[in-house]
């Protein structure tokens, strides 16, 4: 691979970290600034400090930056409702430099009742078009990210902004979101993203392992993950290594973020990324 070539590779893959100001984030930010990889700040704490210094560092940098809502306070649901607390954080994520920002669908599952499907897609519509409408205001594009539904909940509810006249929302995937709380498998869910893609939706990416029952944000490179043995359908078969590569084949230009422990995040990028050839 040639130096440009590694140096594109490198471009779309990165790194997670929170507005909090400690010695582990300050490596993490060095270490993705080296190399010109995507950092997404979790807008968790608002530490004045942190977001000082990631103020001063990440805005004149070369490495794509993004920015993760707090959800629990600003979940899609109901957003336009808090319009003073949206606009505090959406205009933190352009002062560091975003071009988009994540947030989640809801803190809990949304109803199941089918009677109350209609009223909830157009609640979700009207936050949508709201939320979208104000991260334009600030240079910002929004991405919802998956959490407790299956893949048919999305299905529908796309189906219904369509319908709907809305444009299709832009995506983040959170890989170990779809294992832990969905029965589709990896690759039933890059289809749906590719259709998603083909109707103008922009893409973005959560990579980190789960076993057993819960979202625990697990390293790939841990022993258990790096026998490659996956105890679920969920792969089918593959190991992490050939999961990744599809990813990283099928959305080239999609940005890619580990979201591991920071303690474990820099050896945890050097050794997937060298496994994926880069």
């Amino acid at each position: 691979m040639t130096d440009h070539a590694r140096e594109t590779a490198l471009a779309w893959i990165g790194f997670k970290i929170v507005d909090r100001c400690d010695a582990q984030t300050a490596l993490i930010v060095d270490h993705a600034l080296a190399r010109g990889a995507p950092i997404e700040v979790g807008l968790y704490f608002e530490d004045a400090q942190a977001l000082a210094l990631l103020g001063a560092q990440l805005p004149q940098s070369r490495a794509p930056i993004a920015a993760h809502l707090n959800h629990r306070q600003l979940s899609l649901l109901g957003i336009r409702h808090r319009e003073s607390p949206l606009r505090a954080q959406l205009g933190i994520a352009a002062e560091l430099g975003a071009a988009l920002v994540v947030t989640h669908l809801g803190n809990y599952p949304m109803t199941a009742r089918q009677s109350l499907r209609e009223r909830l897609w157009k609640e979700l519509s009207e936050d949508l078009c709201f939320a979208e409408t104000l991260a334009s205001e600030y240079g910002l594009r929004l991405h919802i990210e998956n959490t407790f539904h299956d893949l048919d909940f999305y299905r529908a509810l796309l189906e219904a902004l369509e319908t709907s006249g809305g444009s299709p929302p832009h995506l983040c995937c959170d890989i170990g979101h779809a294992k832990v709380w969905s029965s589709a498998s990896l690759l039933e869910w890059l289809s749906f993203l590719e259709a998603q893609a083909r109707r103008g939706a922009q893409l973005h990416f959560h990579l980190h392992a789960n076993r057993e029952l819960a979202d625990q944000h697990r390293p790939f490179t841990r022993p258990s993950e790096a026998t490659d043995e996956i105890e679920d359908d969920f792969m089918q078969g593959m190991d992490w290594r050939e999961a990744l590569q599809r990813i990283d084949r099928r959305f080239p230009r999609a940005v890619k973020i580990f979201e591991v422990p920071p303690e474990e995040t820099i050896a945890h990028y050097e050794h997937v990324m060298a496994a994926l050839g880069r």
